[in-house]
């Protein structure tokens, strides 16, 4: 039969594995996750800036177009 230190020291190294070893995985997920999502709301504000732009220049381009017309 075990001691009572040998199975505590067990249950010590058990717990730092699980802390240490599995949580580290975790957090590496979960790190790539939020990096992932960061990216794509960067890319869709990016889009969403070009394409307010791309509208902008058309609106421009629109009324240039219809001063040109009234002259």
């Amino acid at each position: 039969m075990e001691s009572a230190a040998i199975i505590s020291d067990k249950v010590d190294d058990n717990i730092i594995n699980e802390l240490t070893g599995q949580n580290q995985v975790e957090q590496r997920i979960a790190s790539n996750i939020n990096h992932g999502v960061d990216a794509t709301a960067d890319k869709i504000t990016e889009w969403r800036s070009d394409a307010h732009n791309l509208g902008q220049a058309a609106q421009d381009k629109l009324y240039g177009a219809a001063g040109a017309v009234r002259k």
